[in-house]
C-alpha cells in the first residue's frame, strides 16, 4: 500500500492512521474544502480509502486546527530544496534506519495499546452511563422528533498497529542517517476516575436534557398527533447537548494518552548520532 501512495498522500493516510477514525459526522463548508484539497493530492485509485478515513478525523478538527493540518500538508509535499552541487546528501545505511526503526516501534506499539485501553473504557463507561440510542425519541407514522445519541469524538487507536508502525516509520522517523528520539514526553496511562467522573456528569446532563425534552414533546400531543413547535424544541435540546458533547469531547482529548502527539512529535524532532 505504501508504494502506490504519493508523498502528500502518505501524510495523509499517517494522519489518519496516527488520531485513528471516529465515528462519520457532516462536514463543515471548511472542513470539507480542506477534504478536497487533501485528496487532490492523493493518487486517484486510492481517493476513495482515502475520503473514508480522512473525513471523521476532519469532523474532530476546529477551523484552526483544519487550517493547520493544510499547512503540514502543503509542507510535506512541498519539493525539497535542491542540495548544492558540491555537497553530498546524507544517506542512511541499513545499519542507521534499524538503529532507529530499534526505537520507533517498540514505543508506537506500546502507545497503541494505551490509546486502546482509553478507547475501551471510554465506550464501556458510555454504555453503563449512557442510555440507549433512541431513548429520547417520540414519533408517529410520519415524523419524529429526538434528542441524537451523545457521542463524543476524541483521539483514537489506529485500526491496524503495524500500518501505524510502516507508515509513521517511513514518513517521519528521518531517513538520512542515526538518530536518538526522546519519547519522554509519551503517555501511557490516563486518570480513569476523572474520565469516568466526566462521563457520569455529561450523561447525567444529557438524560434531564432528554426527559425535558421528552415531557415539552408530549405535553399537547396525541397518540399520532405531530407535537406542536417539535422542531424547535428538539434542536433547542440538541443544541444543549451539544455543549455536553463538546464540554466532554475536550476533556476526553486532553486524557487521551494519543493526544499530545508526542509520539510524533519525537519522530519529527529526532536528534542526529554521528557514526564513525
Amino acid at each position: 500500500m505504501i508504494a502506490v501512495l504519493s508523498r502528500a498522500g502518505a501524510c495523509a493516510l499517517v494522519l489518519s492512521t496516527f488520531l485513528g477514525t471516529a465515528a462519520a459526522q457532516s462536514l463543515a463548508p471548511f472542513q470539507q474544502e480542506a477534504l478536497e484539497k487533501i485528496l487532490a493530492t492523493i493518487d486517484p485509485e486510492i481517493r476513495p480509502m482515502m475520503r473514508a478515513q480522512l473525513a471523521p478525523t476532519l469532523a474532530m478538527l476546529n477551523e484552526q486546527q483544519v487550517a493547520m493540518m493544510l499547512e503540514s500538508f502543503a509542507a510535506q509535499s512541498a519539493p525539497a530544496p535542491s542540495a548544492e552541487p558540491d555537497v553530498e546528501p546524507r544517506t542512511a545505511s541499513p545499519e542507521d534506519l534499524a538503529y532507529n526503526r530499534a526505537q520507533y516501534e517498540p514505543m508506537i506499539r506500546r502507545a497503541f495499546q494505551a490509546d486502546k485501553a482509553f478507547d475501551d473504557f471510554v465506550t464501556a463507561k458510555l454504555a453503563e452511563h449512557c442510555p440507549e440510542d433512541g431513548r429520547f425519541a417520540v414519533f408517529g407514522s410520519a415524523w419524529r422528533y429526538e434528542v441524537y445519541p451523545l457521542e463524543p469524538t476524541w483521539p483514537r487507536a489506529s485500526d491496524d498497529v503495524d500500518v501505524a508502525v510502516e507508515i509513521l516509520g517511513a514518513s517521519y522517523a528521518p531517513q538520512d542517517g542515526r538518530y536518538d528520539f526522546d519519547f519522554s514526553n509519551v503517555r501511557l496511562d490516563f486518570d480513569r476516575s476523572a474520565v469516568e467522573r466526566a462521563v457520569v456528569d455529561a450523561c447525567a446532563e444529557y438524560v434531564a436534557i432528554g426527559e425535558a425534552f421528552l415531557e415539552q414533546v408530549r405535553k399537547n400531543a396525541g397518540d399520532d398527533e405531530v407535537p406542536p413547535n417539535g422542531m424547535r424544541i428538539e434542536s433547542s435540546a440538541n443544541a444543549k447537548v451539544g455543549v455536553v458533547r463538546e464540554r466532554l469531547a475536550a476533556l476526553l482529548r486532553e486524557q487521551a494518552p494519543g493526544g499530545n502527539e508526542a509520539v510524533l512529535l519525537a519522530l519529527l524532532n529526532g536528534r542526529p548520532v554521528e557514526t564513525r
